[in-house]
């Protein structure tokens, strides 16, 4: 398992012996740890399902980019559109892969959604290919603060120690005064007090409980904004 011990449920395809592969825990491992077992079945229903051909190789997820003064959805509109719902707002950033308080770190996107839709909105940062103008963003991020501040409206980020630090880092770069979103949930923590033995990792959360597909890009690497919108 070259996950060092963690079932990952992640299929790839092996030169060596001409198939698909997964890796898994072996299921000795149950025996010596019952209370991971839970998380092994959930990769052999995995393996079973690519198997019979039910994954996607990419992520059947419907997403729009954000662009400034474009219809049907531009980035004056959405804060009204998510101040409409009473759901939680959902955020996820793509940025450098350095820490937050870097002086170099730049977000490149932010994806915005609801809680409980399959869908979601990309707004460009500063991703190179991004044609929002700063004022635009600006302009949204103010129109964004009575949500993001209101302590009765939920949002949540899967790992939201990072997402509401980058929130209140991005609002740093653009605004006079920063601010710091509210009431936010951490799905990462949720996932650890459901069941503390499984593995943590939005992907394997994702691959083994709602079959995402195993697509991935090297974040390390900054990509075509298209892609990288597909990725947050």
């Amino acid at each position: 398992d070259p996950s060092g011990g963690h079932a990952t449920a992640r299929a790839f395809t092996s030169e060596r012996y001409g198939c698909r592969m997964m890796t898994a825990l072996h299921p000795a491992a149950t025996l010596y740890a019952p209370r991971r077992k839970d998380a092994w079945l959930l990769d052999i229903a995995r393996f079973c399902a690519l198997a019979r051909g039910e994954v996607a190789e990419k992520p059947p997820v419907l997403h729009g980019i954000v662009t400034h003064m474009t219809s049907p959805v531009d980035i004056q509109s959405l804060p009204t559109i998510l101040a409409k719902s009473t759901r939680p707002i959902v955020i996820d950033f793509e940025a450098t892969p350095i820490e937050w308080w870097h002086r170099d770190w730049r977000p490149y996107t932010v994806g915005v959604g609801l809680a409980g839709s399959s869908s979601g909105l990309i707004v460009p940062l500063m991703h190179p290919e991004s044609s929002v103008p700063n004022w635009a963003l600006q302009q949204f991020f103010e129109q964004m603060r009575p949500l993001m501040t209101d302590p009765k409206r939920l949002k949540a980020a899967h790992y939201s120690m990072y997402d509401a630090l980058a929130w209140w880092r991005t609002t740093q770069l653009l605004l006079k005064e920063p601010y710091l979103p509210e009431s936010m949930v951490c799905t990462l923590s949720l996932s650890h007090l459901l069941d503390e033995n499984r593995p943590k990792g939005l992907k394997w959360l994702g691959r083994a409980l709602y079959g995402w597909p195993d697509w991935d890009i090297d974040a390390t690497k900054l990509h075509p904004l298209a892609e990288t919108a597909l990725y947050n």
